[in-house]
């Protein structure tokens, strides 16, 4: 019995790759002005302006919830969270949807280092930042990984059948989680606004392109097996 993965693709099947394709190059433009923005520190002082309105609310209770979030962005928290989704994807049958998410997550944590090493940003010390960390700053991985993995998991889910309320308001909370993880990451003082924005831009960039590669890669089976039969 064919998966729901190979029901006939209808004759717009080029409109989501045209909408996936503009996203991708309009949040590539942005990415590449932000990134010149760095280099030549024309935001150093937006950024420690925000960083110090953001330490201003500083509490126990607001630390507590910013290294939770943190934690479920972090290397641990998204293979929890995103092998538990690749699993109950392929108990699904939903194969190509599984390994696309790997590859997704996998690429963030490349592009994170590959990006990290190439601009070289030093993270900041506004204040005494709530957690030690010694790499690179910019851009943020735990921006530019949960954007990635919310944008994928939303766009499939509201594609996949009738965008009923209950799954708008899951791909809201995914999208608003990922958000909270990327205000955690300047509340703590690891991370600059840019590096933040960055990592948005970034994730749109490569959530665009996984997102693109699934529907070439369901539409040649689509292809294959009308031809075979």
């Amino acid at each position: 019995m064919p998966s729901s993965q190979t029901k006939p693709i209808p004759a717009l099947a080029s409109r989501p790759l045209l909408i996936g394709l503009v996203v991708a190059v309009v949040a590539g433009l942005g990415f590449l002005l932000l990134a010149r923005g760095v280099l030549g520190d024309q935001f150093g002082s937006i950024n420690q302006h925000l960083l110090l309105a953001i330490h201003a609310y500083e509490s126990p209770f607001l630390t507590a919830a910013a290294r939770t979030l943190s934690f479920i962005g972090s290397a641990i928290g998204v293979v929890i969270i995103g092998g538990a989704v690749c699993v109950y994807w392929v108990r699904k049958r939903r194969n190509v949807d599984a390994w696309m998410l790997g590859v997704l997550l996998v690429g963030c944590a490349l592009i994170t280092e590959a990006m990290k090493q190439v601009f070289q940003q030093a993270r900041p010390q506004v204040f005494p930042p709530l957690e030690a960390i010694f790499n690179f700053s910019f851009p943020s991985g735990h921006t530019l990984t949960s954007f990635s993995f919310a944008l994928f998991v939303s766009v499939l889910m509201l594609r996949r059948g009738r965008p009923t309320a209950k799954r708008w308001g899951i791909a809201v909370g995914l999208l608003a989680t990922a958000a909270l993880i990327a205000s955690s990451r300047m509340y703590l003082g690891v991370h600059w606004p840019t590096d933040v924005a960055a990592g948005m831009l970034v994730a749109a960039i490569w959530a665009s392109t996984c997102l693109m590669t699934r529907r070439w890669v369901l539409t040649r089976r689509m292809r294959r097996q009308s031809a075979s039969r």
